[in-house]
C-alpha cells in the first residue's frame, strides 16, 4: 500500500496585494507634496518625543482648521522611529491621537522598567538625603559582567502584543507610512523594515542554494509588526536579542536553525532616524515613489521633521573595561545624532537651527551645493545642567520663556536628579521630565515649521472599509 504524497502546505499571498498594503501603496506614490515624521530612540525618555508630538498634534489642529479626530497620521505620509521612538511611531501611524499614546507610554514604561533595586536607593535617599544611586551602578555592572538582561522583556512582548495582536507589516490597520529601524546582530546590518509595498525586500523572493534547493526569503510584509518592534527595542543590556525566522525551505517550512537575530535599532547608526528617512525619500533605489521612484527633492514638496528624546553629551566614564564600552557606545550614538543633524541643517534653512559643534555653529546660510533640498525641523530638549538653570543657547538652541518658567518651577535640584533624567530606564522621572517637555515644545513648535505648501493632506480616492472608532484613539461607544 503506497503512502499518499501530502498536499503541499498553502502559499503565502504576496504581500504587497494585501489590502493595506494597496492602501499605504496608494498614499505613498500619489502626486504631491510629501510630509516625513522621525522619533529618536530613547527609552523611558520618550516621553519627551510624545510631549513634542501632542504639541504638533494641537498645531496642526488649529492650523488646518481641524477637530480633535485630525491626527498625525492624517497629516504625515511616513511615520519612522527607532527603539521606543519605533513603537511610537507604530502608535501614530495606526492613528492614535498623542493623548492617548502618552497613556499607553506612561503605563508600560512603568510596568516595563520596573526595579526593586532603583525602588530601594530612591528609599534610602529619602530618609538619608545621600545619593544611593551606586546601588543601581553596581546592580548594572554585575549583570554586564555576567551577560545579563536588566529587565524581564515578558511585561514587553505583552503590552506590544495587546497593541498590534498578530498584524503583519502589511496590516490595514496602519493609516499611513511606517518605517522600523533594527540592527542584525548575527550580521551586523542595518535592516529598516517598511509597509512600502514597492520597497526591495517587502515580498517574498526565492533562490536555489548551492545544493538546488529553493529557499524563500521571508519579506518584510509577512513579518508580524510585534516581531519588528521588539527587535527595533531589544536594547542590549537592557533585554534580551530577538529571533526573526527570515527564510522558509520546501513548500515554506521554516527553517528553525535560520533565524536573524536583532538588537535595538539604537546601537545602529540611526538611533536618530531622521536623515535615514531622508535619504528613504530621496533615493530611488528605494522605491517611496513607486519602482524606480523617489519622492521630490524639493523645500516646497519634502518637509522633515525630527522629535529628539533629550539630547546631552556622552563622555567616557567608567573604571571597568565593561562600562566604559557602554558609556562609548552612548557617545557612538550622539556623534550619529550630531553627524545626522549637521547634514540635514546643510541642505535646509530651518527656523529654529540648533548649535552643531562649535566649529560648524548652526550652519545658517551654508547651505550645501547652494541650494535647499528640503524643509527640515529638529525638535528637542537640552538635558544639560547649564541650559536648563542658565539657558545656555551654546548646549543647542536659546530657551523659551516657558522652558525658563518649567525650570525654575522644578522641584529639586538639576545636579541631583540629572543622572536619572537621562537614564533609558528611570520611569520615576516621566513626570518631571514630561512637564520640561512640554513647556519646552510650547516654545520651539510653530505653525511656521508647517508651511502652506503641505496643507492639502492625502485622502484615500478608492474606497476602503471604515475604521472602528476606537482605531482613532477614541473610546468605542
Amino acid at each position: 500500500m503506497t503512502t499518499p504524497t501530502p498536499a503541499p502546505p498553502p502559499q503565502r499571498s504576496k504581500a504587497s496585494e494585501m489590502l493595506g498594503a494597496r492602501r499605504i501603496g496608494r498614499r505613498l506614490t500619489a502626486p504631491g507634496p510629501k510630509r516625513i515624521l522621525a522619533i529618536d530612540g530613547g527609552g523611558t525618555r520618550g516621553i519627551v518625543a510624545i510631549r513634542f508630538l501632542a504639541e504638533i498634534e494641537r498645531t496642526l489642529q488649529k492650523k488646518l482648521d481641524r477637530g480633535d479626530d485630525f491626527v498625525l497620521s492624517d497629516y504625515f505620509d511616513l511615520v519612522g522611529g527607532t527603539s521606543v521612538g519605533a513603537l511610537i511611531a507604530t502608535l501614530v501611524a495606526l492613528g492614535w491621537r498623542v493623548d492617548r499614546i502618552e497613556k499607553e507610554f506612561t503605563t508600560f514604561a512603568r510596568d516595563i522598567f520596573r526595579s526593586h533595586t532603583r525602588s530601594f536607593a530612591g528609599r534610602i535617599e529619602s530618609l538619608t538625603g545621600h545619593s544611593a544611586q551606586w546601588l543601581v551602578k553596581w546592580r548594572d555592572s554585575a549583570r554586564l559582567l555576567r551577560s545579563r538582561a536588566r529587565f524581564d522583556e515578558r511585561a514587553l512582548v505583552a503590552r506590544i502584543g495587546k497593541i498590534v495582536d498578530t498584524e503583519p507589516m502589511a496590516s490595514d490597520r496602519l493609516q499611513t507610512g511606517l518605517a522600523v529601524v533594527c540592527k542584525r546582530g548575527d550580521t551586523n546590518s542595518v535592516w529598516i523594515m517598511t509597509n512600502n509595498p514597492n520597497a526591495k525586500y517587502f515580498n517574498d523572493t526565492e533562490r536555489a542554494d548551492d545544493k538546488g534547493v529553493i529557499r524563500t526569503t521571508i519579506g518584510n510584509g509577512h513579518y508580524v509588526l510585534a516581531d519588528v518592534l521588539r527587535a527595533s527595542t531589544a536594547a542590549p543590556t537592557i533585554f534580551k536579542p530577538v529571533e526573526i525566522k527570515i527564510h522558509d525551505a520546501d513548500g515554506h517550512k521554516v527553517v528553525p536553525t535560520a533565524p536573524a537575530s536583532f538588537i535595538d535599532g539604537g546601537v545602529s547608526p540611526h538611533n536618530s532616524p531622521a536623515l535615514q528617512m531622508f535619504l528613504m525619500a530621496a533615493l530611488r533605489e528605494y522605491n517611496m515613489g513607486g519602482p524606480g521612484q523617489a519622492w521630490p527633492v524639493d523645500p516646497k514638496e519634502l518637509l522633515l521633521v525630527s522629535v529628539g528624546t533629550g539630547r546631552f553629551d556622552h563622555p567616557v566614564t567608567g573604571r571597568h573595561l565593561a562600562r566604559r564600552a557602554v558609556t562609548a557606545l552612548e557617545g557612538m550614538i550622539k556623534d550619529n545624532e550630531q553627524l545626522g543633524l549637521a547634514l540635514l541643517q546643510s541642505m535646509s534653512e530651518p527656523r529654529l537651527a540648533w548649535k552643531v559643534d562649535s566649529e560648524l555653529s548652526t550652519l545658517a546660510g551654508s547651505t550645501l551645493g547652494g541650494r535647499e533640498k528640503l524643509s527640515f525641523q529638529r525638535y528637542d530638549l537640552p538635558l544639560e545642567q547649564d541650559w536648563l538653570e542658565k539657558g545656555d543657547k551654546n548646549k543647542g538652541i536659546a530657551q523659551g520663556l516657558h522652558a525658563r518658567l518649567a525650570c525654575l518651577r522644578y522641584p529639586g535640584s538639576f545636579a541631583n536628579d540629572l543622572p536619572l533624567l537621562k537614564q533609558l530606564d528611570a520611569p520615576e522621572m516621566i513626570d518631571l521630565l514630561g512637564g520640561l517637555a512640554a513647556a519646552a515644545a510650547r516654545d520651539q513648535v510653530d505653525a511656521g515649521d508647517f508651511p502652506g505648501d503641505f496643507d492639502s493632506v492625502w485622502t484615500d480616492p478608492e474606497p476602503y472599509p471604515a475604521l472602528p472608532t476606537a482605531r482613532r484613539g477614541k473610546a468605542a461607544p
